[in-house]
């Protein structure tokens, strides 16, 4: 069963037990042009969560709107996750639903601020920090509109160890159009084909040759036929399919992403001419700060208006990439060490307190056509 968004709020709103109002708004961040984004909590009815394929999450296409299942959402705070973990504790001016749920989950016997927060927030910022540099990202890595074919990936095999381009060494015979060429696999030897051309009708004019791909445009693989007995291989030919495959994968992961990005967002990382994606690399900052006060304070401060002008500066990319980059370095390493001295405890639950009891309570809550049962741990 799948369920949209626009679904899930049409004819399923008695699921919705919490929601609210994240990302820049309640950072206190927001802009003008900033996006709503949302979170929130669903629970299933027994008949669809006692399903082996049940629902766990549902989202709008580009992730501005996630509403987790009960049972993902515990599981993703008790395994430290920095969304779930900042939903909880959004601001009051953001809860749009079920502020009794969030106060039942605040006053729960939990240790929803653990160590295992130093994992998830530091080991985040720390990747994400790594991997906002341009020209690893598809901002500065633009694909063509056309997409990867076969017979660029298909190569002849030459003397002494080398290769040629299936393309190059076509340039070099009589025959030059791939159609009047066939392939036969070649024993033992993965994507090794051997090659043939028919390059003229001396046995009956029937045609045996149909090219080493179907449609240069669309092949996803090299078609191979029956030889005529006596005709002679012109070339040994391997067909680098993983290559191809790895670039199909990009080909449409960025076009995806063209279709669904940020416009305003694109524009501006482009016209600031750093290399890297200023937005995300300042909630890594933003993230880390978190996780300091995490580890100093024992809160989660999720409103960070005191640091806006500061942030907004990163975002607006007056840092070139090493300086945010050794920054944010600073950051983690600080936070690392904050965190072993922080006296926090080790994990969420304790042995008298689970989640499945977390869960059970929960449930006990739910309204009486969801759960009817005399639930136990």
């Amino acid at each position: 069963m799948k369920i949209s968004i626009e679904e899930l709020r049409r004819d399923y709103s008695d699921w919705i037990i919490m929601e609210a109002v994240v990302g820049s708004q309640s950072f206190g961040l927001a802009t003008e042009k900033s996006d709503i984004d949302c979170r929130g909590v669903f629970v299933l009815p027994l008949n669809l969560r006692l399903e082996f394929d049940a629902i766990d999450q549902i989202a709008d296409e580009r992730n501005n709107e996630v509403y987790w299942e009960l049972g993902k959402f515990i599981q993703l705070f008790n395994n430290g996750n920095p969304s779930s973990l900042e939903f909880l504790f959004s601001p009051e001016h953001c809860i749009r639903r079920g502020k009794d749920w969030f106060e039942f989950f605040r006053t729960r016997p939990v240790n929803y601020l653990n160590i295992r927060c130093k994992e998830t927030f530091v080991k985040y910022a720390r990747g994400q920090l790594h991997r906002a540099y341009g020209l690893n990202k598809k901002v500065f890595a633009p694909q063509s509109e056309v997409a990867p074919q076969v017979l660029d990936f298909c190569h002849i095999v030459t003397p002494y160890g080398g290769s040629k381009s299936l393309t190059e060494w076509m340039k070099t015979q009589k025959v030059k159009d791939q159609k009047w060429y066939a392939a036969a696999a070649i024993d033992h030897i993965d994507n090794g084909f051997a090659i043939y051309c028919q390059d003229d009708f001396s046995s009956g004019g029937n045609r045996w040759a149909y090219g080493i791909v179907r449609d240069e445009t669309s092949a996803c693989d090299v078609q191979t036929c029956s030889i005529p007995k006596d005709m002679e291989m012109r070339a040994v030919m391997v067909f680098n399919k993983n290559a191809f495959c790895h670039a199909c994968k990009k080909h449409t992961e960025y076009w995806q992403w063209v279709k669904l990005r940020n416009e305003e967002r694109y524009e501006k990382t482009i016209a600031q001419g750093k290399g890297y994606d200023a937005k995300n690399v300042m909630h890594c900052i933003r993230l880390l700060m978190t996780a300091r006060d995490i580890a100093t304070k024992h809160v989660l401060t999720v409103d960070r208006s005191a640091d806006r002008d500061y942030l907004l500066g990163i975002k607006s990319g007056k840092l070139t990439y090493d300086e945010v980059v050794a920054l944010g370095n600073r950051l983690c390493d600080e936070v690392d060490s904050l965190f072993d001295v922080s006296g926090l405890p080790a994990t969420a639950f304790s042995d008298s307190y689970t989640p499945n009891h977390l869960l059970c309570d929960c449930l006990k809550r739910c309204p009486g056509n969801f759960y009817s049962l005399d639930l136990d741990v």
